[in-house]
This record gives C-alpha cells, structure tokens and sequence, in this order.
C-alpha cells in the first residue's frame, strides 16, 4: 500500500518529489486553498476532517500520473455533491455556480469537477454501462472515473465508509468486481491491489458498535460566532459604563 498525502505539507511535498516546476505547484497550491475553503468546517460521516478526504483522493490521483488539472479536480471533487450537507451553501450545479467556479479555478479544471458529479455511480449496473462503453467515453468523463476511482480507495482506507455505517460498506462491497474491472483499464496496478486490500479490510470482524458514526452524509458542529460576541459584549459593558455616568451626572 502506499502512502498518501493527508495535509497540505505531505502533498506539496508529494508533487516536489513528482518533478512539479514552480508554475505547476502555485496552480495545485490554489487549488488547495479553494478546496480548504469548499470543506471548511465539515466532516466525513466517518468523524474524519472532509479536507483530509479531498486532500487523499488528489494524492491518489498525483501517484497516479494524471495531469496536473486531474489533480487539481480531485481535490474539487465533492465541490458540488456537497449540496446534499444539510448546512451547506457554498457552490450548487447551476449554471450560474459553474460560471463561478470557472473563474475561481478555471474552465477545464472544472469540466472534469462537474463530470465527476455528473456520474452514474453506485450500481453494477450503472459501472457495467461504463465498463461496455469505456472507449466511447469523452477524455473529461475518463478523467472523472479515475478520479472516482481514488475516492473509491480513499472511502475504503482505514474501513473508512463502515465507520459511518457499517451496512453502506457491505453494500459498496456489492460493486467491487465492476470497481476493480475500471480500475484494470484505467489505472496502476498498484491501485487494483490497493483498491483489493481496501476491500478486503471491509470484510474484517465487526467493528464494536460503539465507534460506528451512523451518519449518512457530511456534517458540521454549531458554531458560536465569538467575534460577534465579544464585540457585542463590549459594547454591553460601553453602555453601561456611560449609563452610570449620566445617571450619577443627573444626581
């Protein structure tokens, strides 16, 4: 298995090491300041950090090869699904969005960021059409499967997805043989045998019910706005203080 990037830092260091000339590590650096704002303050159903997950999916997607606007879209992927967050109000499949996204990341980058959640995905049968039709398919919804294909791996690492529920992971586990097929065609074959182990890690003994999540989507915790509190705290405490003024001033 190898090992992915997780943190800003490690991915950096990931493209260094990958031969990225300077131009190349600013586009991936924006693209990773955007993705940190796309995830800020959410989770994975599992407990994980939601950067942490856009952050391993594009380091599966660097160790790939792919180019440098592959990359950069993994790190987007979830941009739009992110709508399904219950809290969520930053960027929807619109038109109007999409002109947005464009201008914050560019245009190709978020064509393949739109096909991605364009995707059929989920059902052998959908991954079956895909599969039949690999060599029709547009060189943007090849880019999309690959990049789904390293959020497959990266969902399934650490039993990820049974950690959010444990039923959700035996159902993905319905998908493997179609998941592993694409994964032959598309990719290394150092992602089949990591897609494989991660697959077989799912079918582990149970894991204590304790530590299972049971969400089904990306959360966030409330959040107090501190700032607003301490301003309108001292501005209670202003008020007062010239309230007792006038009123020892009036006798």
């Amino acid at each position: 298995m190898r090992i992915f990037a997780l943190t800003y830092p490690q991915l950096m260091n990931q493209a260094i090491a990958a031969g990225y000339d300077a131009l190349s590590l600013a586009e991936l650096r924006r693209a990773c300041e955007l993705a940190a704002r796309v995830a800020d303050g959410l989770y994975r159903p599992n407990g994980g950090p939601f950067l942490c997950h856009l952050l391993r999916t594009g380091s599966v997607v660097l160790e790939e090869r792919q180019p440098l606007k592959v990359v950069m879209a993994a790190l987007l992927h979830a941009t739009y699904s992110l709508r399904d967050h219950q809290t969520h109000h930053r960027w929807l499949r619109n038109p109007q969005q999409r002109v947005g996204l464009r201008q914050e990341i560019g245009a190709e980058v978020e064509e393949i960021v739109s096909a991605y959640d364009g995707l059929a995905w989920g059902t052998r049968g959908a991954l079956r059409v895909k599969l039949e039709g690999l060599d029709r398919l547009s060189t943007t919804d090849v880019q999309a499967i690959v990049i789904r294909l390293a959020n497959e791996l990266e969902d399934h690492l650490d039993r990820g997805v049974a950690y959010a529920d444990p039923g959700a992971a035996r159902v993905r586990l319905e998908t493997r043989p179609e998941v592993l097929a694409l994964a032959a065609r598309l990719c290394s074959d150092a992602l089949v045998a990591e897609l494989e182990e991660a697959f077989a890690g799912q079918l582990c003994p149970p894991l204590p019910a304790g530590v299972v999540t049971g969400r089904g989507l990306a959360y966030s915790h409330p959040r107090t706005p501190l700032g607003e509190l301490r301003w309108l705290r001292s501005m209670a405490h202003r008020g007062l203080r010239e309230f007792r003024k006038l009123r020892k001033w009036l006798g």
